[in-house]
């Protein structure tokens, strides 16, 4: 019963031993972040969302960046903004539907080159 309670407490050493040489080498936690290919188009998307959405009319791009980059209520961006609640969906709306019509064509140009 001792062995049958205590088999799953086995102590396991943060450093794994090389047997051949008798030293201790640390173990290497897995990597969980993003590899060097998937970062760069991270940023890549990025660069080209920012430059799309700084393409947008003022008053669209600044609704845009309250609602979608700052996470901010409709409530609270009209508020910040002065304007109707109203105003500032249809500005979102408008600027989502230019957002997305940018974005396709570019897609679509860098599937060609």
């Amino acid at each position: 019963m001792w062995l049958r309670r205590n088999r799953g407490f086995a102590d396991v050493p943060l450093e794994k031993q090389d047997v051949a040489s008798e030293t201790r080498l640390p173990l290497d936690p897995p990597d969980s972040g993003l590899n060097p290919e998937e970062t760069c188009l991270q940023l890549e998307r990025k660069r080209i969302v920012v430059a799309a959405i700084n393409k947008l009319t003022p008053a669209l791009r600044t609704a845009m960046k309250l609602r979608e980059l700052h996470d901010l209520s409709t409530q609270e961006t009209a508020g910040i903004l002065g304007l109707p609640v109203g105003t500032v969906k249809a500005r979102v709306f408008h600027g989502r539907g230019k957002l997305r019509a940018m974005l396709n064509v570019h897609g679509q140009k860098s599937q060609t080159h």
